[in-house]
């Protein structure tokens, strides 16, 4: 019988060793989905519990600040739009695509405090917005810092901060 005790220990043993081996497989595999669908919530338009980086202040050739987002493309205005609304229909946005992001929170790499936030479209997405008024990228600029729409049609413009 001392064998039979000493088996039952050795199996309990093992036993809790393999649900304990088991729960911590399954608490790491839920922690990593769970940061894998923060990390890919941040790179599609989606919701994302991390803020997405999305604006920086950079300088153009004349020492005047300006807005861009990271890849250093800028970003502009359009005069008919009002605060938390964008005026631009589909034929403008070919021309003129919106700055979305993928968060409820947008971020800068500069000190924008409070000036940064978004609209959300009828599909969901979120375009990101300065002070209120939604921000866009000129399909003329192919060149980080490439300032072509500037003053399109008299109704363009970049955004200063």
């Amino acid at each position: 019988m001392g064998k039979k005790n000493h088996f039952k220990k050795i199996n309990t043993v093992i036993a809790c060793l393999f649900v304990a081996v088991v729960a911590t497989a399954c608490a790491l595999w839920f922690y990593i989905l769970q940061e894998s669908d923060r990390f890919i919530a941040d790179k599609v338009i989606v919701e994302g519990p991390r803020p997405t980086e999305a604006v920086t202040i950079r300088r153009d050739a004349r020492n005047k600040e300006y807005l861009s987002d990271v890849n250093g493309l800028t970003l502009y205005y359009y005069a008919k739009d009002t605060i938390g609304e964008t005026k631009c229909d589909e034929a403008c946005l070919a021309k003129w695509p919106a700055l979305k992001i993928s968060g409820q929170r947008v971020l800068s790499k500069d000190d924008l405090p409070g000036a940064l936030s978004f609209i959300v479209w009828s599909d969901n997405s979120r375009q990101v917005t300065y002070k209120g008024l939604p921000l866009y990228y000129f399909m003329g600029d192919v060149e980080p810092g490439d300032m072509n729409g500037d003053k399109v049609g008299g109704v363009w413009s970049v955004v200063r901060p």
